[in-house]
């Protein structure tokens, strides 16, 4: 509330705008393409998702972490209910998935539900970016952190505890990471959508 009327403001001249801060129409064929779009948005969120020192943790050191200290603690049995597999031969395989599931999963979800929870996504239909640009950029960044994780929890078992791969089994696995992903990333929205909070997301 004003303490006291003011004296009201004699009407002057109108300020002469700077001509270097007059907003101009954007030029159309400067914006990126479709693809240009996505991989801008994607680049966003994967380095939204390295500074997140939780997520990079839990998603890649997490699962080579295990990988290292699990076969030393129990040795490298043979696990008979498998045909005889050597434990760090079914660890490599076991902790790459669950590297890629937490990031495709869990911190997708959770970063959707997040950024639905603080209004980002309301606000994105206030401003040139579309929607779908937004959601495509982290799924497709979500993608891309699972398989790092997957990479690299797989070149730390084959470095350290010489875990063989089968060179008849790579299109298949390469087919199965792939649609596994991209049904964990769709789980995920889901997730993310029936989730009443991010908090929520986790448990």
């Amino acid at each position: 509330p004003r303490a006291g009327r003011r004296a009201p403001a004699r009407a002057g001249p109108a300020p002469t705008p700077d001509p270097a801060l007059v907003l101009r129409p954007v030029d159309q064929g400067s914006q990126p393409g479709v693809i240009g779009l996505i991989a801008q948005q994607t680049g966003y969120a994967t380095r939204a998702f390295w500074r997140d020192t939780a997520s990079a943790f839990f998603t890649v050191g997490f699962p080579v972490m295990l990988l290292l200290l699990l076969p030393v603690v129990f040795g490298d049995q043979e696990i008979e209910a498998r045909g005889g597999v050597p434990l760090t031969q079914f660890l490599a395989g076991v902790l790459a998935v669950f590297g890629a599931a937490t990031a495709a999963y869990a911190d997708f979800a959770e970063r959707v539900a997040r950024a639905r929870d603080t209004g980002v996504l309301k606000r994105i239909h206030g401003t040139p970016l579309p929607v779908w640009a937004f959601m495509t950029g982290r799924m497709t960044s979500a993608i891309v952190v699972a398989f790092v994780s997957l990479t690299v929890t797989i070149t730390v078992g084959v470095l350290v505890h010489d875990v063989e791969l089968v060179p008849r089994a790579l299109p298949g696995l390469a087919t199965s990471v792939i649609v596994g992903i991209a049904c964990f990333a769709a789980l995920g929205l889901a997730l993310a959508a029936a989730a009443p909070t991010a908090r929520a997301v986790p448990a």
